[in-house]
């Protein structure tokens, strides 16, 4: 196990510590009630029912073959893109906790905790302590296990980046209001910069508020959702300003179309603000999003990046894409394959674009602007399993308007 991996799980092991003895301390006080397998997941109850524990993970493996147009020259590759295992459950049914890991991160290049923490509900509030995915883009909120494309929009990769901070996950604490019976959704909170590869990091490396207010209306007669929201917040960075940003356009693997190559240096300062709109009738859905950000005191000025996609899908079977807590949810089909039948099957379409601003963000081997264009067909065959097939098309441009060499 490399240095790395071992900082890693030793960051994370108070935490699980912690939850571990939270939930035995109180389960095992008495027998405990093997349920088994519920709703896709393991779950031991307690006796009198006050406690329970579930077991899930996910196992992603990618493949990806890349052409050569011309003007763009990568390697085909193929890699677990995500090996997770959960543990999650309810205290006294006033408290919730999890502790995910991620025993092959892509993005991390090895063992990464994803989320720990306890969430105390009451009726509508919660209160999170701990790390969690920070309130930012439907497209960022929605699990890895529900999105319609191998990969979430590079626009939404690059504003919802952990090196930013705004977005992805962070240890911190969240404050949640859910009015169910009217749509409406609030949710912030403070957080802190996530530590990468296990490197130890002061507090004052970065940290700041994110938060999100959504308005949604469901009508299950009609078959038909609207979703409308917004989020942003503010991160405020020590002496070393942001870490090196980079993306893909869509694939896990490959070159990347936007890289500021460097940390963005002088940078002490950065907001985004993110708007977001949703719809699904029966079988078809579509969102979109638009990403704002405005990096202060970075040399030799203040930079903005702006950032946008729409995508939209529909299912060639009487099935469609569901929707919960403010971003998309699990497919569940109508007729899977372990009952007989053929499973559900997608098509979706997105376009995403990102823009830079001046060259001290977009680094000297960079590009100004990238753009991709991705088509999707999906099989589920049951609400656990499902096959993607991607086609992307990434397009970057630099100052000049002309294609850049890498892309």
């Amino acid at each position: 196990m490399s240095s790395g991996a071992y900082n890693r799980f030793r960051s994370g092991r108070l935490v699980a510590a912690v939850a571990g003895c939270a939930l035995f301390g109180a389960a095992m006080a008495q027998e405990p009630n093997l349920g088994g397998y519920e709703k896709g997941k393991f779950e031991i109850k307690s006796a009198n029912g006050l406690h329970s524990l579930k077991v899930a993970g996910r196992l992603m493996y990618d493949t990806t073959f890349v052409g050569d147009d011309g003007d763009y020259d990568g390697a085909s590759e193929t890699q677990f893109r995500r090996a997770r295992l959960a543990v999650s459950g309810k205290l006294y049914r006033v408290f919730d906790y999890k502790l995910q890991i991620d025993f092959e991160d892509a993005d991390d290049g090895g063992q990464a905790i994803e989320d720990a923490y306890l969430r105390y509900k009451h009726e509508g509030f919660r209160v999170t302590f701990g790390q969690k995915k920070a309130p930012y883009s439907m497209n960022e909120l929605t699990s890895s296990k529900y999105i319609a494309f191998l990969e979430r929009s590079f626009a939404s990769n690059f504003f919802g980046s952990e090196a930013l901070g705004i977005g992805g996950r962070s240890p911190g604490i969240t404050f949640t209001y859910d009015a169910k019976d009217s749509g409406l959704l609030l949710e912030g909170g403070y957080y802190f910069l996530r530590i990468p590869g296990g490197d130890e990091r002061s507090l004052d490396d970065g940290h700041g508020a994110t938060g999100r207010v959504v308005y949604s209306k469901h009508d299950k007669e009609l078959g038909a959702l609207f979703h409308i929201g917004a989020s942003g917040g503010f991160r405020k960075y020590g002496n070393d300003g942001i870490a090196r940003v980079r993306v893909r356009p869509g694939v896990s693997e490959g070159d990347r179309i936007i890289d500021t190559n460097d940390p963005i240096e002088g940078a002490d300062e950065y907001i985004s603000f993110n708007a977001n709109v949703a719809f699904a009738v029966n079988r078809v859905w579509g969102n979109a999003e638009f990403f704002y950000g405005q990096f202060e005191n970075s040399e030799p000025g203040d930079d903005e990046a702006t950032g946008f996609y729409f995508q939209g899908g529909v299912f060639l079977t009487n099935d469609s894409r569901p929707y919960k807590n403010g971003a998309w949810a699990a497919v569940k089909p109508s007729n899977p394959v372990h009952k007989g039948g053929a499973g559900a099957f997608e098509l979706a379409l997105r376009y995403s674009e990102l823009e830079l601003g001046s060259a001290q963000i977009e680094g000297s081997n960079s590009n100004q602007t990238g753009s991709a264009l991705t088509a999707a067909l999906n099989w589920y065959p049951t609400p656990q399993v499902r096959f993607q097939f991607n086609y992307v098309k990434a397009f970057g441009f630099i100052r000049d308007n002309s294609r850049h060499p890498d892309c």
